[in-house]
């Protein structure tokens, strides 16, 4: 990660970095291995500190769903929530990081649908999130 600065956002309203996680006296990124649902890591000197961060996109919450998690999109396809699972719900089967496109899910055994969340100038932060269909029972 280049350099950058940092400024304080409001969270909620997504496109921006969280903080997880700082540590002060280290430059060591491995710190970060163990704190939860981390996507970047960066450290500056003098003084020297490590934060661990996660992205928080505006197209909503699911940009952040791992394997098995189950997702819904909200009214005109905005909005994708986590939710709790049900029958006839979605659920990812797979998360690809990067740059994707829809044939990447295709290739995928019970992928019904996807959802492509971009992030401008940063095609590494970008995610496709493949998604099957919960069958009765299998929740």
């Amino acid at each position: 990660m280049q350099d950058m600065e940092f400024e304080s956002a409001e969270c909620d309203r997504g496109d921006v970095f969280e903080v997880l996680r700082a540590f002060g006296n280290t430059t060591d990124r491995s710190v970060c291995n163990y704190v939860d649902h981390v996507e970047w890591r960066y450290s500056v000197r003098d003084p020297d500190v490590t934060v661990c961060l996660a992205y928080r996109h505006g197209d909503g919450a699911a940009y952040n769903a791992d394997r098995g998690d189950c997702v819904d999109d909200g009214p005109g396809g905005t909005a994708w929530t986590v939710k709790q699972c049900r029958p006839s719900g979605l659920v990812v089967i797979n998360r690809i990081e990067g740059r994707s496109s829809s044939a990447d899910c295709e290739r995928v055994p019970r992928n019904k649908r996807d959802h492509y969340f971009t992030v401008e100038g940063a095609p590494e932060l970008n995610v496709r999130l493949c998604m099957g269909m919960i069958g009765p029972g299998t929740s």
